[in-house]
């Protein structure tokens, strides 16, 4: 019997829906091809691989343990796979406790709401706004795609 990569998650991962990187990807927030699959969960942080998979499993507080819906897995698993917003938000998160760098220039605003965004963010305690681009020196950036991302951001901050 074959097991999906998602279903075999769900078994090691215990309580976990998917997240980060891999649910902004699947989202088309970010444009990037991804080689991982990231989980949230309630467990301690860990990893392994299966086939040509590497799972990452990343612990998060049962407090901020929410914005996941039911889907469907690749052979009909119902698998847990986090709001677009709350990937974004479990995302900085993230990059902030692992003092990586945090950059929105890529982001695909118009997938996102705004509104849940802000929810979201206020309820973990993350203040996304600080790593906004600059809009004013975006638009005054000789090359278009500087301005489009501007623009874009602009519009979602209006929203």
């Amino acid at each position: 019997m074959k097991m999906s990569v998602e279903k075999l998650a769900m078994k090691y991962g215990s309580t976990c829906y998917i997240s980060f990187e891999t649910a902004l990807s699947y989202y088309c927030v970010i444009d990037q091809c991804i080689f991982k699959v990231s989980w949230a969960t309630l467990r301690d942080d860990f990893e392994f691989k299966y086939q040509n998979f590497l799972l990452e499993f990343i612990n998060i507080d049962e407090d901020n343990f929410f914005g996941y819906m039911n889907m469907e897995g690749s052979f009909g698993d119902k698998i847990l796979y986090a709001e677009a917003e709350k990937a974004f938000v479990d995302w900085i998160w993230l990059y902030e406790l692992r003092g990586w760098k945090i950059q929105l220039d890529e982001i695909n605003w118009a997938v996102l709401s705004r509104e849940k965004v802000d929810n979201y963010s206020k309820k973990m305690g993350i203040n996304y706004l600080r790593y906004m681009v600059n809009i004013k020196e975006y638009k005054e950036c000789s090359h278009p795609k500087y301005a489009i991302i501007a623009q874009q951001q602009e519009q979602w901050l209006n929203s």
